[in-house]
């Protein structure tokens, strides 16, 4: 800018110049920046645009708009657990440029995993990963499978699983009453065949197969203790569901032919006993392995493992049982069956004969059988089951 300068002394002389004065801006933008958290439920990246990273509201420049220099960040869900810092530069029309450094905070699931936030469930089921402790941590909320059960009501995390292989986990925390464990399932749908085993970190086995969409999945308890490590195999159409006190010696829970797609989810569970209250279980040493199968069982390992050799789905209620034994036959009505309890050494306790089923359940006394392990044994004229009962 040009200015006119005038001067004038004490006799009245006054002498003129001009004077061209240059303004020039050389302070910097202020920018201040803004900590985001990133959570991961299955993505493989995500983008974290910069507009993110600072406040637009409280960044200011004393003469010019703000231009920002940093570029949009991607996160891979490698990343989780770290604590990614980015400096954000900002410059202004006079090319001062000024900086700030922001914290991108990765969180959420490892890679391949994620939250369904529940398979017909109504409330907020929550999954969470700790890096440093390699520990799952799921809560269900709302989450409890009630009778007869053909649709499922629980909490679940999963990643997609394809061929033979293996789902294993070690259940180290359930907080409620409740059961978790590891799960294979044909799909997301509440009705879909699967199989399952988990437990309640205190005394029970729970166990469970749907062998066709929409028919009953009914949890069997079994009393066990110190058993916490859970796993599933698959082999074709086989399925074997085992736990362990050592993740060494696994013993075989549920047995079960399923008819299943070459793809299906497995993962994790989580659910409550009581409807309206909240589980929350750990996991930790999780491990699903593609292309490892097991050997199909032969007759004597099925028998003994207590599992399920067609596609009936009858379950025991209570087990251990005292005085008597409900024997579910939902599944059954309309049929002819044979039922027919068996001691350890394959002593016949009982056998009925059911000509038509009418009724859902059947109960039977055992008040006079000694305390023990007893099979108990399903037939119809094409299909038949076996499953562990405990008297105790």
């Amino acid at each position: 800018n040009n200015v006119s300068l005038s001067v004038t002394d004490v006799n009245g002389n006054v002498a003129n110049c001009s004077a061209s004065v240059n303004v020039e801006d050389i302070l910097g933008p202020t920018i201040i920046c803004l900590d985001v958290v990133v959570d991961f439920n299955g993505e493989e990246m995500i983008s974290v645009f910069i507009d993110e990273l600072y406040d637009a509201n409280a960044s200011f420049d004393n003469c010019s708009p703000i231009t920002l220099l940093t570029s949009d960040q991607t996160v891979t869900c490698d990343q989780i657990g770290e604590v990614i810092t980015v400096s954000v530069e900002g410059s202004d029309d006079a090319g001062n440029v000024s900086t700030c450094s922001a914290n991108i905070t990765v969180g959420g699931l490892p890679c391949d995993w994620t939250n369904t936030n529940g398979i017909g469930c109504d409330g907020d089921n929550n999954a969470s990963f700790d890096t440093n402790t390699e520990t799952f941590t799921l809560t269900s909320d709302e989450c409890s499978p009630s009778f007869p059960y053909i649709s499922d009501n629980q909490g679940f995390i999963y990643q997609e699983f394809c061929g033979e292989g293996y789902i294993k986990a070690l259940v180290t925390n359930v907080n409620g009453n409740g059961f978790a464990g590891v799960e294979v399932r044909n799909s997301l749908d509440p009705n879909s065949k699967k199989i399952a085993i988990g437990t309640n970190k205190v005394n029970r086995i729970i166990r469970m197969a749907r062998v066709i969409e929409g028919y009953p999945a009914w949890p069997q308890e079994v009393f066990s203790l110190d058993k916490f490590w859970v796993k599933i195999e698959r082999s074709g159409s086989y399925f074997r569901a085992l736990a362990s006190t050592d993740d060494i010696n696994y013993i075989p829970y549920l047995f079960q032919v399923i008819s299943m797609d070459e793809c299906t989810k497995v993962g994790l569970f989580v659910y409550s006993k009581l409807p309206g209250t909240t589980v929350t279980a750990d996991f930790t040493n999780v491990e699903v392995v593609e292309g490892t199968p097991f050997f199909e069982a032969n007759a004597n390992e099925v028998e003994m493992s207590t599992s399920i050799t067609s596609t009936l789905n009858v379950g025991l209620s209570p087990n251990p049982a005292k005085d008597e034994l409900r024997i579910d036959l939902h599944s059954l009505i309309a049929q002819d069956v044979s039922i027919r309890i068996y001691n350890i050494n394959g002593q016949l306790m009982t056998n009925r004969q059911i000509d038509y089923v009418e009724n859902a359940t059947e109960i039977i006394a055992i008040d006079r059988f000694p305390a023990g392990t007893y099979y108990v044994h399903v037939k119809t004229a094409q299909q038949q089951q076996t499953l562990k009962l405990v008297k105790q």
